[in-house]
C-alpha cells in the first residue's frame, strides 16, 4: 500500500528515520503507531503517529508533538537511544517493551538490553518502569538482548527476543550474528530465560530480527526480518507451541519492490488483524530512514 510516514527533518529530536513500527488499536479503524526517529547526534527517541486504516490508502491523522520516550541518563543502559519493540495491554495499562542502546568502545560493536515503559492514558505518555533493564545480558546472552515481542496470554506472558551470539572480527567490517530466543513471565515484568533458540540462523545468514507473533488455530505464526548479507528480507514461520518453529520464508507474502522506498530492504514487520483485514506495518530501505509503510493481505 506504500509509504505511510517519513520525518520531514524539521524536528531536531526526530530528524530522520521511522524505525521499528509498533501499532496498538485506539479506535475502530485507528491505530497508534510507535516508532523511533533519530536526533542530530543519531540518537533515537520514541514517537507516535495515529493512522486511520483503509483498504485503499492509510491516512495519518496526527503525530506526537514531542518524544514519548527519550534516551536515558548518561551511563544507563539506554543512554544512546531507545526503540519500541512491542506493546502489550494489561487491563487499562500499556506495557511498551523497548530497546535500550549503547555504543561500544570499538566501532561497530554496540550493546542492547530490554526496558519497560508504562502508559495509563492509551499511549499519550509513558513512564519508565525502572531505570534498569527488565531483561538483559547474562550467561545465556552475554552480548546482546534486544527486540522483544511479548504476547499476553490468559495465565502467562511469552517473549520472543533477539539474542546476540557473537561477533566475527576476522572479517572487515566486523560481522555480528543474532537469532530468536524465548522467555516466559507470570506478570510481564520478571522474566525467565529458557535459553531455547526458536528461530536459528541457517547457513549464510547473519541476522534474524524482531519477530511479530500472532496466535492462530492450534498454534502461532510469525513474521521477522532475515539478513543473509544482501540486506533484510521478510521471513515467515509457523509453530504449534511457540517454541519450535518451521520456517516458510517463501510464504511471507511480501517481496522487494522494483523501485522506491522498499526496493533494497524490508524489515521489522508488525502484523495486525483488523475488521478491514490483515495489515503489515514495516520498514524499507535504510532501517527506517526511508520511512514506514503498510501492506494489506490479499
Amino acid at each position: 500500500m506504500g509509504l505511510v510516514y517519513v520525518p520531514d527533518g524539521t524536528d531536531r529530536l526526530g530528524r530522520t528515520h521511522a524505525s521499528l513500527p509498533v501499532p496498538i488499536q485506539i479506535d475502530e479503524c485507528v491505530y497508534r503507531v510507535f516508532f523511533a526517529s533519530r536526533d542530530d547526534r543519531n540518537y533515537s527517541h520514541i514517537w507516535s503517529i495515529d493512522v486511520e486504516l483503509s483498504c485503499e490508502k492509510a491516512k495519518v491523522l496526527s503525530r506526537s508533538t514531542s518524544p514519548l520516550l527519550k534516551p536515558g541518563p548518561i551511563g544507563h543502559f539506554d543512554d544512546c537511544g531507545v526503540y519500541p519493540a512491542s506493546i502489550a495491554k494489561v487491563d487499562d495499562t500499556l506495557f511498551l517493551y523497548y530497546i535500550g542502546w549503547v555504543t561500544g568502545a570499538t566501532s561497530p560493536v554496540f550493546y542492547t538490553n530490554v526496558g519497560l515503559a508504562v502508559s495509563e492514558d492509551n499511549g499519550e505518555t509513558f513512564d519508565r518502569y525502572s531505570s534498569a533493564p527488565i531483561i538483559g545480558r547474562d550467561e545465556i546472552d552475554p552480548w546482546m538482548v534486544t527486540s522483544s515481542f511479548v504476547l499476553a496470554e490468559e495465565t502467562s506472558y511469552k517473549m520472543w527476543y533477539v539474542g546476540g551470539s557473537h561477533w566475527d572480527n576476522e572479517v572487515s567490517p566486523w560481522q555480528s550474528y543474532y537469532q530468536i530466543k524465548y522467555a516466559e513471565s507470570t506478570d510481564g515484568i520478571r522474566w525467565n530465560k529458557t535459553g531455547h533458540v526458536c528461530i536459528p540462523l541457517t547457513k549464510g545468514e547473519h541476522h534474524v530480527s524482531r519477530t511479530c507473533v500472532i496466535p492462530r488455530k492450534g498454534g502461532y505464526e510469525a513474521w521477522y526480518g532475515v539478513n543473509a548479507g544482501e540486506g533484510y528480507r521478510v521471513g515467515y514461520a509457523k509453530s504449534d507451541d511457540g517454541l519450535d518453529w518451521f520456517r516458510r520464508d517463501e510464504e511471507a507474502g511480501i517481496f522487494l519492490s522494483d523501485s522506491g522506498w522498499d526496493s533494497e530492504t524490508q524489515s521489522y514487520p508488525y502484523v495486525i488483524d483488523s475488521d478491514l483485514g490483515r495489515f503489515m506495518f514495516y520498514n524499507g530501505n535504510g532501517f527506517g530512514r526511508s520511512g514506514l509503510g503498510l501492506a494489506i493481505w490479499e
